[in-house]
């Protein structure tokens, strides 16, 4: 895990995590040479975006982007081998760009070790093109010691960077639309406020997306003044 420390208040955690991988190949007219195998490597790359707390209280939001796709050049059975293989996956590196290069470096070292493991199992096969699958995922987290509203203007700064689009506000006058109901703990599942994390009170009003999630009004509303998306599951209202 890397860490980019940002003023005071701010860090960020980096996570490379492999999600599954795999390789494939017809056993039928296989090579005499192994190194006469030709092998392409795919790797799908998956980011996730999400903000907590110092003491680890995970606010109920994030953004996942992706899967990127990337290929490797058509290789020589041997390069499965080099700790340098996934240099021969072009647009790998820009997938990336936006985090720091410890993560690239991560990713890569992932790479070889599949890489590596795919040629032990099928040397002996010598198929005559190989297939390789490989699921990344990425997770930057932005750790706050904030009030909450601080928070909350650091998630959203972190989605507006993933997404490289400027935040749009949902329209005053569907916001003013928006239904109430009194809030009853046994019909839902959610028992707290995704933006200022306090439990519901039974009996409280609580403002209702049209996705059915719930917040105070007074939570909901400067945040829809911001962003036209639901906090906790990110469906579009009206701008």
């Amino acid at each position: 895990m890397s860490t980019a420390h940002l003023p005071v208040e701010h860090y960020r955690q980096y996570r490379v995590k492999v999600v599954k991988y795999g390789a494939g190949w017809r056993e039928e007219d296989p090579v005499e040479n192994a190194n006469d195998s030709c092998v392409i490597i795919k790797v799908s790359i998956t980011k996730v975006d999400q903000c907590t707390t110092i003491d680890d209280r995970q606010i109920g939001l994030g953004l996942v982007q992706g899967p990127f796709d990337t290929y490797s050049e058509r290789l020589r059975f041997s390069f499965l081998r080099k700790t340098n293989v996934a240099q021969h996956i072009p647009h790998l590196g820009s997938v990336l760009q936006s985090y720091p290069i410890e993560v690239f470096f991560e990713t890569q070292k992932y790479i070889s070790w599949i890489c590596e493991k795919a040629a032990d199992a099928v040397e002996g096969i010598k198929p005559r093109e190989l297939g390789i699958d490989i699921q990344i995922e990425v997770t930057r987290t932005l750790v706050c010691d904030e009030q909450h509203y601080q928070l909350q203007q650091s998630l959203l700064e972190l989605i507006d960077e993933a997404n490289g689009n400027k935040l749009v506000p949902a329209a005053p006058s569907f916001v003013k639309a928006l239904k109430t109901k009194k809030f009853d703990k046994r019909d839902s599942k959610i028992d707290q406020c995704a933006v200022c994390f306090d439990e519901y009170l039974m009996g409280v009003y609580v403002t209702v997306m049209p996705c059915s999630h719930t917040y105070h009004r007074h939570c909901i509303e400067p945040w829809l003044k911001k962003t036209n998306t639901c906090p906790l599951c990110r469906q579009q209202i009206p701008t």
